[in-house]
């Protein structure tokens, strides 16, 4: 199925602020420092070369609410190479749908809002072999799926916590590509989906902010927007449904429903 992928060409771009040698306090450049806490000698080794993710959630629509979970998948080679393992964080969320639902966003046609205080990291290895460990993660400055889920103004990246939404039946409407080079509209969209007996059903969109991921790693340059008014909106997530498991369409959300990152971040 579709993946595009992104060359990320400098890892100090993505590093995870507070835990380097260019802090102002606890670090190798303390004169006080004794080389025992915070600073890049207490790192671990954990080597990746890309990271990619995804989404699996259910929604209940009468409710406006959304429970589910984002997966970091950890590769061994850019391009698709094997996965080391995958970071797994639960969240909860709320839905609302229509127009006017997304600030700056007048093509969106929905929105999903997680509340960063009930992420929880619940990768763990001793239960599940394929998880990571969450303390080698956060040692090597490798907690990439914290750092999408907790807000900028926390230190974090922010980015996947507000994802705008445009159903696919708008998106070719209003003949949007999923790309800024516009090779994936909805119809290409539709026809990989089916071809894997899949339904597509939205395209996430995420606000290109500094200090984002989005923008740090340059998928800023390679993503299509979201049409008129919303070109700070850029396309990252391929939102389906299994057909059979969810016969449910429309603008909205309501049953069981998977994302894929369009893009991966190589480093």
């Amino acid at each position: 199925m579709l993946r595009m992928l992104l060359l990320l060409s400098l890892l100090a771009a993505c590093s995870l602020p507070g835990t380097d040698d260019d802090d102002a306090s606890a670090d190798d450049d303390d004169a006080g420092d004794d080389d025992t806490t915070d600073d890049d000698d207490d790192s671990v080794s954990f080597d990746f070369e890309s990271i990619a993710f995804s989404l699996s959630f259910e929604a209940d629509a009468a409710a406006g609410t959304a429970a589910g979970e984002l997966a970091v998948h950890y590769e061994d080679a850019p391009a698709g190479g094997q996965e080391i393992c995958r970071q797994r964080l639960r969240w909860t969320a709320t839905l609302a749908f229509g127009g006017d639902v997304v600030q700056t966003c007048p093509t969106c046609t929905g929105r999903i809002e997680i509340d960063p205080e009930s992420v929880l990291d619940v990768s763990n290895p001793d239960f599940e072999a394929a998880d990571c460990d969450p303390a080698v993660l956060v040692a090597a400055q490798a907690n990439w799926g914290q750092a999408v889920l907790t807000p900028r103004a926390e230190g974090g990246r922010g980015d996947f916590l507000l994802l705008g939404l445009i159903d696919i039946d708008r998106l070719e409407a209003l003949g949007l590509a999923v790309d800024a080079a516009g090779t994936y509209d909805a119809a290409s969209l539709r026809l990989l989906f089916e071809q894997d007996g899949a339904a597509i059903s939205h395209l996430g969109y995420v606000l290109a902010a500094d200090g984002s991921m989005t923008v740090g790693s340059g998928v800023s340059t390679l993503a299509g927007d979201a049409g008129a008014g919303g070109d700070d909106w850029l396309a990252w997530w391929q939102i389906f449904r299994d057909p059979a498991a969810n016969p449910h369409e429309g603008v909205d959300l309501s049953g069981a429903y998977l994302g894929r990152g369009l893009w991966n971040i190589d480093f």
